[in-house]
């Protein structure tokens, strides 16, 4: 299959930055527990989580649903910030992912009939697709 067969068989889609606004909010800084950016709820994770903090991970709010984005230090502080910021912080990086899935569908790529472990579908999963739930909500919320 094609890239946009892959796309369009598990739903992804890639982040248009022209529709990326960077918020007013600000980051929190925990120890040992997370901050909601959004509406700064304090919450302990998972011990299980840390090794998944550590490499930086999407995280949703239990008390706003909103989703965010949470990174830690071998100290376990950590640093959380909403999902728009951390994709403008990220582009250049997304970006590189996305251009690197457009070459090799330009070179014949097959994309396989799986998802995980695929560059496109772990780009949308870390990224866009908590973007897009952020701006659902926010849509809701209007």
């Amino acid at each position: 299959m094609n890239l946009a067969e892959y796309q369009k068989r598990y739903g992804i889609k890639r982040i248009d930055f022209s529709k990326v606004v960077r918020t007013e909010l600000g980051e929190q800084y925990g120890t040992d527990r997370a901050i909601c950016p959004y509406c700064e709820a304090e919450f302990e994770y998972e011990a299980e989580d840390i090794d998944e903090i550590l490499g930086g991970m999407v995280m949703q709010c239990p008390q706003c649903e909103r989703n965010f984005y949470i990174e830690g230090e071998i100290t376990v502080d950590t640093t959380c910030k909403p999902m728009e910021d951390a994709v403008l912080d990220n582009r250049r990086y997304i970006e590189s992912e996305y251009d690197h899935n457009d070459k090799c569908e330009a070179k014949g790529m097959e994309w396989p009939e799986k998802q995980i472990g695929m560059l496109e579908w772990e780009t949308y999963a870390k990224w866009a697709r908590p973007l897009f739930e952020n701006m659902e909500k926010d849509e809701e919320n209007e």
